[in-house]
Parts: C-alpha cells; structure tokens; sequence
C-alpha cells in the first residue's frame, strides 16, 4: 500500500499531506462547529479538539441498515409453505413500484404555483363534504390466480366482438402473466366490467403502467400493442366520463404501430412463426379499425388511412375461409372503411363534381355507397357473435349514409355551383334514414341481453349515431313538402318506443343499488342519458304542430358535454363513489393490503364537476339538448 508522500518538517502539518487524511465520523464538537474534524497524532482525540484542550466525544448514531426483526413464530410455521392460490397477481403485474427512479413532485410545484401567482387552490366540492367511512375489504379486491383464470374466460367470451386481438387457447394466467403483463392487464381490466370497483382499480393500474413504461421509458412491442387496442376496444368511458384521453390513447397506439413498422409489410420479412405474423398484421388492421371508429364517432378526420401494403393485407385475409379470424378481420375492415368514406364525403363538392345522368347527384351518391356495402358484405358467417359484429357495422353504414343531407347543411339551389337536389330527392332519402335508425334500433334489441356486457366500444357507438340521426332528422325541414311533418311526428314516436325499450333493458343490467358507494357502470350511464333523452325530445302540442324545428340554435352538445349529466342518478353515484375512494396509500392498505400503490385523491374528477361546459363528447352534437 503506498502512503503518501510528504516532505521533511512538514508531517505535523495536515495541510501538506495528500490526500488529507479524515476522520471516518465527526466528533460532537465539529459537528456543533461546523468544521471538519481532522486526525492528529494522538488517538482518540482531533486537531481542534487539543487545540481548545476538549475531549473528543462521539454520540452513538442509529445504524442505517435496519436490522433483520424476530419473529416469534416456530420454525414448523415459519417453513409452511404458501398457498400459491392465495397470491396476488398485481404484484407481479406492476411489480417494483412501476420500475420508477424519480420522486413526485406535483405538490411542491403546486405550492410553488399557488405562491407565485398568489391564488389559493379552489376546493373541491367532494371535500367539503364529511367524508364517508372507508370501505369494508372484499374478497374480490385481491386478484387471485382464481379471480384471474375467471376473467381470462369472460375475455375468451367478449374477445369475437374485437377480432384483431385474440389470446392463444393454451394461454394461461401464468404464462400471460410472465410473458406478456401489459396485454394481460389490458385483458383484466376490461374483462372485469361485472366488477366496478375492481375495474376501477385495474383501469387506474394500467393508465400508469401505460405512463410509466411506454410513455415515460418508451418500451414499445406487439404485446403492448394489442394491450393499447384492447383497453381502447372496450373503452371504460364510464369510470371517467369527462375524460379526453381517447384521443391521446390511439395517438400512442398509431405512433408505436409506426415505430415497430408494422404498417408496412417488406416481403420476405422474417417472423418468428406464422402465428407471429398474423398477429402482427391483425394488430395493424385493429389499429386502422379503431382510429377511423373513433374519429367518426367524434366527427374528427381520420388522420391514419389505409397504405397499399394495408389494403394488400386486408385483400389477403378475404381469401382464408368464412370461419376463420382473418376473414372476420378484412369483413370488419371492409365496412369500417365505407363508413370511413361516407363520414369523408362532402355533398356541396360532390354536387359539383357529380357527372350530369339525368339522376338526382344525391340519389346516385347514396346509391354507390350501398353498392359498396353490397359487395363486401356478401359473405355470412356462422359464429353469433360475429354475426352481430359485422350486422350493427352494415346498420351502421346505411344510417350514415341516408343521413348525409342532415349531417351537412343543405344548400340552396341558387348559392350552389353544382347541380342541385329537388325536394323529393330529400324526402326519399330521409324517409329511408327513419327506416334504418329504427331498424338499428329493433336489431340491437333482438340481441341476448346477456351479450350486452361483452360488445365493444365501437358496436355499442352504433346505438349513439342512431340518435344523434333521429335528433338531427327531427331538425331537418323540407317545406316544398307537406307531408314530411306528418311522417316526422310518426316515425319519433315508434324510435321513442324503442329507445324506451332499450333503456328498460339496460336498467335491468345496471349494477346500481347492489352495494353502496360502487362506482356506476356502463348500463347505470346509458340509463341516465336515455332518460334525458326521452325526456328532452318528447314534442310539445306546439313543436307537433308547427314549430317542430326551429329550436336547432338552442341545441348543440350532448348530455355529456353540457352539464345535463350531473343531474341524473349516475352522477350522483359517481360523486359517491370518488367520496368513498381512498385518498392515500395508508387508506387502501388498511382494507386492500398490498393492491394499490397509487394516489388517487378523486380531486381532479371532483373539481372537473364544476366545469362540465368544457366536457369533451362521448360523440359530437350526440343529441340536441338545451344548453341552458
């Protein structure tokens, strides 16, 4: 070992010793001093401390390493194995706190803001409130390798609503769980719709395991993938009913589709095994299905079209049998993209672009799109499920169709370049859209109801295009002709009749009454909304009579986005429920041990209360409903 080097005369002085040597531990006397604490010749006793003639002391400081705690338990019980049914899967779903290495700091930059800007906080109305009892523990809360195998089967079940993502049939909980966490959480989380509470807790684990690994440590892979498109398939809307995060999901969903180039299938490339492949080109078909689902659903454009090698894929899978997934997948694909096209299509252009036949442009328009929809759903599946899929997406499209004259404003003949469209064109047109709303309407109600747990985001969507159809045909005027009145105020009453039906059979799905302080679910909101809807659009003697459409400038935004919602009784239970929900860490472990790691405070959804005007849409101009 070398020692360092001094020079003669110079080793009673520290100064010139290098490195300058240090005490392990400050005596109490530096410490109170502030200064460094330096060795001298003498043991036990520093530099400053001879200097001033004081005895060096050293305090006993606790030891930083915790030391290993008895236990009074016997070996015999000590060594008893552990059940394995017992365990809790989340653990090893979002294990190691997310694998996070930064600390949060929201609430000292809020205090930071708060004192800069000199403008307290505004309380939020579940906090004035006397907050109610934590809720009792339930069984159900701790996620069991049982609990799971379950909700693996209710997904088996849902997953032909959704057939861009399917779950091999060796899985297994296990292997799911090692293998591919993020799909499996994804499948838990939409799989426990029965379970509202238990929802609630694995759709808040799987937004941060989405923030935390793909956002934040921008992990990206096909697994991860089909996990984002499953969560979006059967989107919870109802746990957050003003949230605008949709968007933000499918965004991240088409940015990792172009990462892992998956959009572009190079001939030739290489894949792990057929299965592999397929998976991968399903999964870029689901992610093509849902971004134009949703922007037609929020009448926004679709952004993500379908390249050459995507077509090519979709004509690939056209050709497997009627049975198999990949058929399902480019039928589904097929009517998706005619409604892609018809929420694309601009009237006033077509008019003027429309070659002159002698037969009215508007007539001929509707009649190309039915032919699309003819030739791509020529082929019949044998599977109910899917059956019921591609019937509600056909649906779908002659309702969006036939409702083009009152989606676009109508134009005059004489403030039109293009060729203009006669009354009676509108009248047949229109006349066939009452004709298909109810008929969605009708065939909606003809399915099981206890199917109605198992369909997805984007066939449900179907049921809110329908109305948004009838509310914007009973807006609609044609004062050339007389007797369009008349059949307004019969067909509302037969599509009232049959939204009141709908509503009957989800008010006997809905969970709500069944245990106190549980958040509503999807049935409890459709209930809600359809209540507002029956109760907003009954014509008065009046509006029957005459004045049956000139109170489109008083409506524009659904009950979702004016405010109309937090009088209902679903949002009186979903105030309860963000009352009831634990406010720290401490809260949950004291019923929920070792389950939830994550402060949900439910302030954001009570504060967002107070501003219901700047709610976004479950889907734009859903209903007309006063905005008052």
């Amino acid at each position: 070992m070398l020692l360092p080097a001094v020079c003669p005369g110079m080793e009673s002085d520290i100064r010139f010793v290098c490195p300058r040597p240090r005490n392990p531990r400050a005596c109490d006397s530096c410490k109170s001093h502030k200064t460094r604490c330096l060795p001298s010749r003498i043991d036990g006793a520093c530099q400053r401390c001879l200097r001033v003639s004081k005895k060096c002391s050293f305090t006993t400081s606790r030891s930083r390493r915790p030391q290993p705690e008895t236990s009074d338990k016997s070996p015999i019980l000590a060594a008893t194995p552990k059940d394995p049914e017992s365990d809790d899967l989340l653990q090893k779903l979002c294990s190691d706190g997310f694998g996070l290495r930064y600390t949060d700091e929201t609430d000292r930059l809020l205090a930071h803001h708060q004192q800069l800007f000199q403008k307290p906080r505004p309380q939020a109305p579940s906090e004035e409130l006397d907050r109610p009892a934590p809720l009792q523990p339930r069984h159900e809360m701790k996620l069991t390798p049982k609990r799971a195998r379950e909700l693996l089967a209710v997904f088996r079940a849902m997953s032909p609503y959704f057939p861009f993502v399917t779950i091999p049939p060796n899985a297994t909980v296990e292997s799911l769980c090692a293998r591919r966490p993020f799909l499996f959480l994804a499948i838990l989380t939409v799989s426990s719709a029965g379970d509202p509470y238990l929802q609630r807790i694995l759709n808040e684990k799987f937004r941060m395991l989405l923030s935390s690994r793909i956002i934040i440590q921008g992990e990206k892979s096909l697994y991860h993938l089909q996990g984002l498109l499953v969560y979006l398939a059967w989107y919870p809307l109802h746990l957050m009913p003003m949230s605008h995060q949709i968007f933000k999901y499918i965004q991240i969903a088409i940015g990792m589709l172009s990462e892992l180039n998956l959009d572009e299938f190079v001939t030739g490339r290489l894949w792990p095994d057929s299965s592999h492949e397929s998976e991968a080109k399903r999964a870029c078909l689901g992610c093509h299905y849902l971004s134009s689902a949703i922007a037609v659903g929020f009448r926004k454009r679709n952004r993500l079209k379908l390249t050459q090698s995507v077509k090519q894929v979709i004509s690939e899978f056209s050709a497997y049998d009627e049975g198999s997934i990949e058929a399902t997948c480019a039928a589904t694909m097929g009517l998706q993209s005619v409604i892609d096209g018809i929420a694309d299509c601009e009237l006033e252009t077509w008019l003027e672009i429309a070659p002159y036949t002698g037969e009215c442009p508007l007539s001929a328009l509707v009649r190309s799109f039915e032919t699309q929809l003819a030739d791509i759903h020529s082929k019949r599946f044998s599977s109910h499920q899917t059956q019921v899929l591609l019937e509600l997406a056909r649906l779908l499209a002659l309702v969006k169709m036939h409702a083009i004259p009152v989606d676009q404003p109508r134009q005059q003949p004489e403030r039109t370049s293009g060729q203009p469209v006669d009354a009676l064109s509108y009248f047949q047109v229109l006349s066939r859209c009452w004709e298909e709303t109810i008929n969605l309407l009708e065939y909606y109600l003809r399915i099981p109801s206890d199917e109605y747990a198992k369909v997805g985001f984007v066939s449900r969507s179907c049921v809110s295009h329908a109305v948004a159809a009838f509310s914007r045909l009973c807006d609609f005027q044609i004062p050339e002709l007389p007797q369009w009145q008349p059949l307004v105020n019969e067909r509302r009453s037969k599509f009232m009749a049959r939204l009141r039906d709908l509503r009957a059979q989800f008010e006997k799905l809905s969970r709500r009454g069944q245990q106190a302080g549980e958040p509503p679910d999807y049935f409890s909101l459709s209930v809600s909304i359809m209540d507002l809807i029956c109760s907003r659009l009954k014509p008065s003697p009046e509006q029957a009579e005459k004045d049956i459409g000139n109170h489109t400038a008083k409506h524009s935004r659904c009950p979702m986005l004016n405010g109309s919602l937090k009088e209902t009784n679903y949002w009186a239970d979903f105030e309860i429920s963000l009352q009831q929900w634990p406010k720290s860490d401490t809260d949950f472990s004291s019923h929920l041990p070792e389950l939830f790691s994550y402060d949900c405070t439910g302030q954001e959804c009570a504060s967002a209360s107070t501003e219901l005007g700047s709610w976004p849409s479950s889907f734009t101009d859903w209903i007309n409903l006063p905005t008052e």
